[in-house]
């Protein structure tokens, strides 16, 4: 056989092979499954995760082994015997790869939800905990979902995976969830899983599902160009990048200060106009009222670099429509989409002690137009001085508009229910304690029929795959603490609402 056919076959075999390791995805499980996790006691536990399509996975805890086969689309699922209080056990599954799970209890899971009543941690609280021989049992854990939003049930969440009982991790984790999970463990004497799936401000309907809100008209308007499109926020953010090559340049990113750079410091600023732009910009003193497309804004501020390590967030909040940032001639950040939370990152190497130039160019598509989140929230960069100047007009019932991720965790519809909530619906939970209800203080009478609602479409979850959940408590206090105090949700700050 010559040099050339001998050469031929071993590209051809490496294709193979590479082909062949390729057809073969690896076992993934969801992100709930983890070191130090606690399964629920005394009800069939539901294991399920994704790998190649057919592929035989077997699942092993304590004396209990099962096997099965993934589906075409590659998801598998199956449920092992009830185990009743106790561990630490063992969770292995095996499929092309082995993936091994140590020091897990059975006892309780709870899901413990709501807006900031429930999120405020225990550090935050004048609490100390002193029960050493509570800590060093070892019997708590912990579980924090990660701040997330889709417009469609996530397969997944984010989190900080399972930990155990340390007093760091007391310090940590939500204060009510905390002496809840800590007399139940007395009272009970069988481990306690905490899953801390909050966030402050948030109104109930962020936290329902698409199917049970679609009874609601109020809501329905809004949910019609998005959630009813089936999509993501994943396949919208990708519809759009196709969409925006032509509509950018051709639509969108035009006019005189386009063309004359109005972002740059050397601008020209003296014909621009005062103007306080917290709020409501598009208000009706202003030549601004009736006023479709394209306003420049600018202002300046200073920066101590002493309290910032690499960079600087600049937190524009809400704009309606789409905007684009740029600090000192640098851009900084763009976003489309009346509800998206501006948080820009700013780096610490174009910034300078004083006189730091921020040019935001705002463009409304029809409406209510400029920053519209209420002034109370806004930092010293939006309460300081600007001046603004029009430009390019259009006609907002002509204009082409784009279908994008456009969402506030605060009261957008379905979105925190859809990535924090959905994905944990295989997983059997003893119950769920619920502390919200002041972000719809001001819709009490239609909280009545939300909140049980919820109550059914979240037992609905849990039944269609692991069982009726269990109580579901409210605990409304009278005030709503500030959202500002934690580092995961100061990105958002609070925001629009019905």
């Amino acid at each position: 056989m010559g040099l050339y056919n001998r050469l031929n076959i071993c590209l051809l075999l490496g294709v193979f092979v590479a082909f062949a390791s390729l057809s073969h995805a690896a076992v993934r499980m969801p992100q709930i499954f983890q070191n130090n996790m606690v399964l629920q006691r005394d009800k069939p536990i539901t294991i399920w995760g994704w790998s190649t399509a057919g592929e035989q996975v077997t699942v092993q805890l304590n004396a209990d082994r099962k096997t099965t086969f993934a589906d075409k689309a590659g998801k598998w699922l199956l449920v092992l015997d009830a185990i009743p209080a106790g561990g630490p056990y063992t969770l292995a599954i095996t499929g092309t790869n082995n993936l091994q799970y140590n020091n897990v209890l059975i006892g309780d899971v709870w899901i413990c939800g709501g807006q900031s009543n429930m999120q405020w941690k225990v550090k935050q609280t004048d609490f100390k905990e002193t029960d050493s021989s509570l800590v060093q049992s070892n019997t708590i854990r912990f579980f924090t979902v990660k701040t997330d939003m889709d417009y469609q049930p996530k397969m997944d969440i984010g989190g900080t995976g399972w930990q155990e009982l340390s007093w760091q991790h007391i310090e940590e984790f939500s204060a009510v969830a905390y002496h809840f999970g800590k007399k139940l463990n007395k009272d009970l004497n069988i481990p306690i899983g905490l899953i801390s799936d909050n966030l402050g401000a948030t109104s109930v309907e962020t936290w329902m599902s698409n199917e049970s809100l679609a009874t609601f008209p109020a809501f329905r308007k809004e949910m019609a160009s998005t959630v009813t499109t089936g999509k993501s926020f994943a396949q919208l953010q990708s519809d759009f990048e196709i969409f925006k090559k032509k509509w950018y340049s051709k639509n969108y990113y035009k006019g005189k200060g386009v063309e004359q750079k109005w972002y740059l410091p050397q601008t020209n600023f003296s014909d621009w106009k005062p103007i306080a732009i917290s709020g409501n910009t598009w208000v009706e003193e202003t030549e601004l009222a009736d006023f479709d497309g394209a306003v420049w804004f600018k202002t300046t501020f200073d920066f101590d670099k002493s309290k910032h390590k690499d960079s600087l967030i600049l937190q524009l909040l809400q704009i309606n429509d789409y905007d684009i940032a740029w600090v000192n001639g640098e851009k900084v950040g763009e976003t489309f989409g009346a509800h998206n939370h501006r948080n820009y990152k700013v780096p610490v190497s174009i910034l300078k002690p004083e006189g730091n130039i921020l040019v935001v160019r705002v463009f409304d598509t029809g409406g209510i137009g400029g920053f519209t989140t209420s002034a109370f929230w806004a930092g010293a960069i939006l309460k300081g001085k600007w001046v603004y100047k029009r430009d390019l007009a259009i006609n907002a019932k002509k204009f082409p508009k784009p279908i994008v991720p456009d969402a506030t965790p605060f009261s957008s519809p379905s979105v925190l229910y859809n990535a924090m909530i959905a994905p944990l619906g295989n997983m059997s939970v003893k119950g769920v304690i619920w502390y919200q209800g002041e972000a719809n203080a001001g819709r009490a009478e239609e909280y009545r029929s939300l909140f049980p609602t919820m109550i059914q479409s979240w037992r609905k979850t849990c039944r269609l795959h692991a069982g009726k959940i269990g109580t579901i408590g409210e605990n409304m206090g009278r005030a709503e603490r500030s959202a500002s105090h934690d580092p995961e949700i100061a990105k958002y700050r609070y925001g629009h609402s019905h």
